[in-house]
């Protein structure tokens, strides 16, 4: 099982990667992320990093409000990137439509 560092690590990479090496056409004057509270605190500090080398773009990380929300957010607009936890077994069987019978969560 992968831990919450490592979770970190992989979403600070992905970012940084995402945000730095992205073509030029693709980068925005402003970003408004949230979602999970997990990567909340790393992702502060990246775009606070980023913000001091490109001090013409905007990035505003909300306050969390969970996986679901930050879904939420990105498909209603609020959101331009989101950082959510992976789905659980529960979440994936209702998603198709099946239901444990013994009541484990997956």
């Amino acid at each position: 099982m992968v831990g919450a560092r490592s979770r970190a690590r992989w979403v600070a990479a992905l970012l940084l990667a995402a945000v730095f090496g992205g073509p030029a056409a693709v980068r925005a004057e402003s970003l408004t992320m949230g979602g999970s509270g997990w990567p909340l605190g790393i992702m502060r500090e990246l775009a606070a990093a980023y913000s001091r080398r490109h001090p013409d773009v905007s990035i505003t990380i909300s306050a969390s409000v969970g996986s679901a929300g930050g879904i939420r957010a990105v498909l209603g607009g609020t959101f331009d990137p989101a950082f959510v936890r992976p789905a659980e077994g529960r979440e994936i069987m209702l998603r198709h439509g099946v239901l444990p019978a013994d009541g484990a969560d997956g």
